[in-house]
């Protein structure tokens, strides 16, 4: 079986040729494990990364830089596009949501984290799938999750308020950070039960002004603590 990425190094950063037709999970998956792999060799660095060989939409853009920093101690600062260099973390959403090496030995659960299972971790967890209604996930750090959420999950739970939960979508009120609980919707006027429309944006679960809010990941008060 061929490499799903090929991670190559060039004048200008770090060239990550991705395979055009694996499914997307899958490519996360190796990702993570490659850069997990060769973390001594990367060091601690800031890089431009550009992303070869696949298209992409900004969800999966995001998801492989969060992987890639999840992973090792490299930073990405910018991301290359043909003759174009981008910030790779607009600073009104990400930078309020990361502080530095968050992430370090993160712990990856490949697929959904089934029913009956707990996780506890003192750092942070990468789900990449969905946390199902009777599983929970109880971790000192943050918590990262690729699909939606229906059980129960806890971050910063030594009230850490810089911790955060991050998800597709929020199916549960039974989530806290810091100890923070009863989470806001603002965007919900309708109260807990009506979710808005599905939408193609992740949401963030942070501390705000003293209370958990739930808002999408790149606009709304978050954004702006």
């Amino acid at each position: 079986m061929s490499d799903l990425c090929i991670i190559k190094g060039s004048s200008k950063g770090i060239q990550l040729y991705l395979d055009p037709d694996c499914d997307f999970m899958d490519l996360i998956t190796e990702i993570c494990t490659k850069f997990l792999a060769n973390k001594n060799t990367f060091g601690d660095v800031e890089i431009v990364l550009e992303l070869l060989g696949r298209e992409l939409s900004p969800l999966e853009v995001r998801a492989v830089v969060e992987s890639i920093e999840l992973n090792s101690n490299v930073r990405v600062l910018l991301l290359r596009e043909g003759d174009q260099v981008k910030e790779a973390k607009t600073k009104q959403i990400f930078d309020k949501f990361y502080y530095e090496k968050a992430m370090e030995n993160a712990r990856i659960i490949k697929g959904n984290l089934e029913n009956g299972t707990t996780i506890t971790c003192d750092y942070s967890v990468l789900i990449l799938g969905d946390v199902e209604e009777k599983a929970s996930v109880i971790s000192k750090g943050n918590v990262i999750v690729m699909g939606d959420i229906y059980g129960q999950v806890s971050a910063g739970v030594e009230k850490d308020e810089k911790a955060y939960i991050v998800a597709a979508s929020f199916e549960t009120e039974d989530i806290s950070v810091a100890g923070y609980i009863d989470p806001q919707f603002p965007e919900d006027q309708g109260g807990f039960l009506k979710k808005f429309a599905k939408k193609e944006d992740f949401e963030c679960a942070a501390v705000y002004r003293g209370a958990l809010v739930v808002e999408p990941l790149s606009k709304g008060l978050l954004s702006l603590a």
